[in-house]
């Protein structure tokens, strides 16, 4: 038997990401990328809902829809099966009408563009507070965080004190971060509905 070294496990907070989410994620599924960016997320998400799945992507950019868009068309996905929508995440219950599996944010500025173009603090909440409404029993909201900028440090803060409020016997929820990190590493939430 060829044994070799095993792969580093724990690499960012999106590979750890993508590990949590893997027992939620079936063919036929509904998943919201609700920050698609450079659009890997919105990618993985439609390879693993399949043809008789469903994904919805959102963003304020259109830089990112088009990346996005190339993305999937490079990897021949099925654009029928992906709505991309140009509109930020906080419209999130007025654009999806059916309960979803899987919501995903991956919070902050889209990279190698303007960072002065972010998420923020109160459409953020706005968007969490419709996920966990619109989210099916057994399905999970994937968030993570960057407070290495200012209003990352907010929305951070501001999701920490709101979750923490969340009734135990509705959502389970988790949070997980590199402690030994420099630079205000990423925080990663995991939002289970029971």
């Amino acid at each position: 038997m060829n044994k070799s070294k095993p792969k580093k496990k724990l690499i960012t907070a999106t590979h750890i990401q993508r590990k949590l989410i893997a027992p939620f994620v079936y063919e036929g599924m509904t998943a919201v990328d609700c920050t698609v960016g450079n659009g890997h997320d919105t990618l993985y998400l439609a390879q693993q809902a399949g043809k008789s799945g469903h994904v919805y992507g959102f963003d304020v950019q259109a830089t990112a829809l088009e990346s996005t868009r190339d993305r999937l068309e490079a990897d021949t996905a099925d654009l029928a099966r992906v709505e991309l929508l140009h509109m930020g995440h906080e419209h999130l219950e007025a654009q999806v009408k059916e309960s979803a599996d899987i919501i995903m944010y991956n919070l902050g500025y889209l990279p190698r563009h303007n960072k002065h173009i972010t998420t923020t603090t109160e459409t953020t909440l706005k968007s969490v507070c419709q996920a966990m409404k619109l989210l099916k029993s057994g399905g999970v909201i994937s968030i993570i965080a960057y407070p290495g900028h200012d209003e990352g440090a907010r929305e951070l803060g501001s999701l920490d004190v709101m979750l923490k409020e969340i009734n135990q016997k509705e959502f389970d929820i988790l949070r997980t971060e590199f402690i030994n990190q420099v630079n205000r590493p990423p925080v990663l939430f995991l939002i289970e509905k029971r």
